[in-house]
C-alpha cells in the first residue's frame, strides 16, 4: 500500500489571552491560546491534530505549556467558574 504524505495539522494556536482570573497580587497569571483554523490547511489535517487549547504561566512564557483537548478545557473553565479551583 503506498504511503500518503502527512498533512500539517488543520489547527494552530491563536493569540495569547490573559485569563480574567489572573491576579498580579496573588501571582496567579495564566494565559491561554484557543485553537483556530490554520490558513490554507484543509479541515481534517492529520488524525492527531485534534484542536487543543494551550495554557502557560504569563510570568514565564518560555517554560512548559499545557495542551488541553477542547472537552478538558471546557471542564477546567467550569471548575474555575464554579469555585472548585
Amino acid at each position: 500500500m503506498p504511503r500518503t504524505p502527512d498533512r500539517p495539522p488543520a489547527w494552530e494556536p491563536g493569540p495569547w489571552v490573559r485569563s480574567s482570573h489572573s491576579s498580579a497580587e496573588t501571582g496567579t497569571c495564566v494565559e491561554f491560546a484557543a485553537p483556530r483554523p490554520r490558513r490554507g490547511a484543509p479541515l481534517g489535517g492529520t488524525a492527531s491534530a485534534e484542536p487543543r487549547v494551550l495554557l502557560r504561566d504569563s510570568r514565564h512564557p518560555g517554560l512548559a505549556r499545557l495542551a488541553l483537548p477542547l472537552g478538558e478545557w471546557a471542564a477546567l473553565v467550569r471548575s474555575v467558574r464554579g469555585g472548585a479551583l
